[in-house]
């Protein structure tokens, strides 16, 4: 039988049944390793080539082709842990970084790297052996899963280790990405002076190895979100649209994606709301294309305050209620960072209605699903008459 894939092309799938009965056959005639190990490795070929095309301009084909192979390499995955094959399990789930984190598979992928990485220290006691970057590669991967999902302390330790084993090994790629990852994370957590110091260290080595798209300009926008916290716009708006100009050839991708809405967030604090609603709008589409349900729900939450700085306070005060149970169903946190500001606009909307009218208008939001949210927020215009 056949379904449509990501892209729409036909793919041929197999029954469960049918599947079951031909492991059963294969297992019966002692031949069931040979052709899963041969379907491992077939899909571990197929994720380290992917990763580094993920970094380019078919980021989105290759996201979805990622996608529609996604049982496939759950496969192979619990094939490699279920047999001992820690460095197949630990390249395959290394190499996934960026697809689980555009995908937002963050609690899944935290599942294979935690186990993956368990069989290989085994309690310290009898390390498997595994080439220390293959390692260090899980190490960030498991970074970037546990950070949305509220592990700051976890996230830090990570980096920290994954940094000192590229280090050592004289990786310069792998020591801007991991720095970059470390950088955003303190960032977040408050430590702008810290954070800007370790984003400008990996964006020395970006310009060193020759990574313009993906490693210039995502130092430079995290550079920005940080010059925009230290309340410095015009440094923000001039490193926002040089990381977009490096990125004019590569279509949609998740961080073109990040640079569009961290321009409508600082036209929202710069109070130039029609410009931040137009901003908000493209990134909202592009980030349900991307599937990014993450920055989905950032747009809202920065929807929501522009509702409040419009005088809708009921509109704003249900559109923080999706918000907030959106971010609660997918277990994901909001950084400091983030938080602060957002916590802000709500104290003072509560001001303004009193609790009772605010927490009947959050609770309705609740209620909410993410496509209603999004049907709820473009309802009406947002910005001030």
């Amino acid at each position: 039988m056949t379904r449509a894939g990501q892209d729409g092309e036909p793919r041929f799938v197999m029954l469960e049944t049918i599947h079951e009965y031909a492991r059963e056959i294969l297992q019966q005639g002692g031949e069931a390793p040979a052709p899963r190990q041969g379907h491992a490795q077939y899909f571990l070929r197929l994720v380290e080539q992917v990763e580094r095309e993920l970094l380019g301009p078919r980021h989105l084909a290759w996201m979805n082709r990622l996608e529609d192979e996604h049982d496939n390499i759950r496969a192979a995955l619990r094939w490699a842990l279920d047999t001992g094959a820690v460095e197949v399990a630990l390249r395959l789930a290394g190499a996934l970084w960026l697809f689980w984190w555009t995908h937002v598979h963050y609690r899944e992928g935290r599942q294979w790297l935690e186990e993956a990485l368990a069989q290989a220290q085994r309690g310290n006691e009898h390390p498997v052996a595994v080439p220390p970057k293959v390692y260090a590669k899980a190490l960030n991967a498991l970074g970037l899963m546990v950070q949305p999902l509220g592990e700051f302390a976890l996230a830090e330790k990570l980096f920290t280790e994954s940094l000192a084993i590229f280090e050592q090994a004289g990786d310069r790629w792998w020591t801007a990405e991991v720095l970059q990852n470390l950088g955003v994370l303190v960032g977040n957590l408050g430590q702008i002076a810290r954070g800007q110091q370790l984003c400008e260290q990996s964006l020395a080595i970006w310009r060193e190895v020759g990574e313009p798209f993906w490693g210039m300009g995502r130092a430079l926008h995290n550079l920005a979100a940080l010059a925009m916290e230290r309340g410095d716009y015009e440094q923000a708006e001039h490193l926002f649209e040089e990381s977009l100009a490096l990125g004019a050839d590569s279509g949609k991708h998740i961080q073109n994606l990040r640079n569009i809405q961290h321009l409508a967030r600082l036209r929202l604090r710069q109070r130039d709301y029609a410009r931040c609603a137009s901003l908000l709008q493209d990134a909202l589409t592009q980030a349900q294309e991307l599937g990014h349900k993450e920055t989905t729900v950032e747009c809202l939450r920065d929807w929501a305050e522009l509702l409040a700085a419009s005088g809708q306070i009921e509109r704003a005060a249900r559109l923080f209620g999706a918000v907030d149970a959106i971010y609660a169903a997918n277990g994901l946190v909001e950084p400091p960072l983030d938080q602060t500001p957002s916590d802000e606009v709500r104290a003072a909307l509560r001001a303004q209605v009193g609790e009772a009218v605010w927490h009947q208008a959050w609770q309705e939001g609740r209620t909410m699903t993410l496509d209603a949210a999004i049907t709820y927020a473009f309802d009406k215009d947002p910005t001030p008459d």
